[in-house]
């Protein structure tokens, strides 16, 4: 989540006629320096919000020199870091795009970090940063956890359409417990992968973060799950980076020891800089006059950014703004299952977002179905529909399970 994201591709469309600008903001995973940042006001402003607006500018100013018309229409895309600079731009700046997807947003940068990368160093590592769970277990939880929460949506198909149904408890796999083979957990890794499944709780026991989200699994190895003994996890380097360079006015520095830092005690702390990062405004009317759009994708397999944190933020929005039929005018989300973060997973990754969105923004078509594609060695082996949330997708009970047209919309509140 402190990935790069400054970095981004500027150009037209050229099939309706210079019709476009398009801005798709790309992350780089590897870096996780967060130094520049040091009491760096100005450059953590422009990290956090400012620099997509002044690259917006830039972007029209040239397409309009080079092809001596404006652009019609703006978009912007982007996921992680990237999605949260959607979010973000809807917020402070909403008449810079007609049309924003906003993949796996780090809506809540702060909590982000400190929170889920924090909970998720602390429960793989001990005190002494010696690591208590590692990478070559994630098979036997990854195929615990499908065994189990599979069928929990009524369709056996090797997905877990939503995670908050399954009840998965890791002390069926741990050693000595019946029925439990020689591939186990010790007791001590039982504790880990406990720790990493559970939500973080507030002095007083209330939750304030989502943890793991299960059927995540097979995304762990080097972002929640070490792969060698002396590597540090992505969410460690996310964690510490964060809290030395970026978390406070004034930056502790490199020799901040992140376990000096406590959040329900330290958290008064982290206002000043949660104002500049986080994106988590339920009041988004400036947007909703402005009459774009925003699409916001998160797959439920995401191991960096809980889907739980983002569903909270919409529903805050929804609550704030009227309700889910107000909101649907300018403002949708899709939860996509078996997707991790960004791309990967054992679910369809690939889907065609931005025409949804460009049909929704220049001809009033509101997304009502998004089609993805489960694909394998480049041919389509499954395809599935998402809706917007609430609706999920259930098979109507006949046909292939790979086939879309055998899947409909299901309202789970009503």
């Amino acid at each position: 989540t402190m990935c790069q994201q400054l970095g981004g591709e500027v150009g037209t469309s050229e099939d309706k006629e210079f019709g476009r600008a398009f801005i798709d903001i790309t992350e780089d995973c590897a870096l996780f320096d967060g130094v520049w940042a040091k009491d760096n006001m100005q450059a953590r402003i422009d990290f956090a919000y400012r620099a997509n607006h002044v690259l917006l500018m830039a972007a029209k100013a040239i397409t309009k020199a080079y092809y001596g018309v404006q652009q019609k229409y703006s978009y912007m895309t982007g996921c992680s870091k990237g999605g949260h600079a959607g979010v973000m731009s809807a917020q402070r700046y909403p008449n810079d795009f007609d049309g924003i997807i906003a993949r796996d947003p780090t809506i809540n940068y702060t909590k982000v970090n400190v929170l889920r990368c924090g909970d998720t160093t602390l429960a793989v590592y001990d005190k002494e940063w010696n690591v208590l769970l590692d990478a070559s277990k994630t098979p036997l939880i990854q195929q615990a956890v499908m065994d189990y929460c599979d069928d929990k949506d009524g369709l056996k198909d090797g997905l877990i359409s939503d995670p908050r149904k399954c009840d998965f408890d890791p002390k069926t796999i741990q050693c000595g417990q019946p029925g439990v083979g020689p591939d186990c957990l010790t007791a001590t890794e039982t504790q880990a992968l406990i720790d990493l499944y559970s939500p973080i709780l507030d002095e007083n026991g209330k939750e304030i973060y989502a943890g793991q989200p299960l059927g995540s699994e097979m995304a762990w190895p080097a972002w929640a799950l070490p792969t060698r003994a002396d590597d540090k996890i992505y969410a460690y380097k996310a964690y510490t980076e964060y809290l030395k360079y970026f978390a406070f006015r004034k930056a502790p520095g490199i020799d901040f020891d992140p376990r000096d830092f406590d959040y329900n005690r330290d958290k008064g702390q982290l206002a000043d800089m949660s104002h500049v990062f986080d994106a988590d405004n339920p009041d988004m009317r400036d947007f909703r006059d402005s009459g774009n759009k925003l699409m916001v994708l998160h797959g439920w397999a995401d191991p960096a950014v809980p889907p739980n944190a983002t569903i909270e933020w919409y529903e805050m929005v929804s609550n704030t703004m009227g309700g889910r039929d107000q909101i649907h005018d300018y403002m949708r989300l899709f939860l996509m299952p078996g997707l991790n973060h960004c791309d990967g997973g054992v679910g369809p990754e690939t889907f065609e977002a931005l025409s949804l969105l460009e049909d929704w923004v220049e001809n009033g078509n509101a997304p009502d179905m998004m089609m993805t594609n489960k694909l394998f060695q480049g041919e389509v082996e499954r395809t599935r529909p998402v809706y917007p949330y609430p609706l999920e997708a259930k098979y109507k009970g006949r046909g292939s399970i790979d086939d879309a047209k055998n899947f409909e919309p299901f309202d789970p509140t009503k």
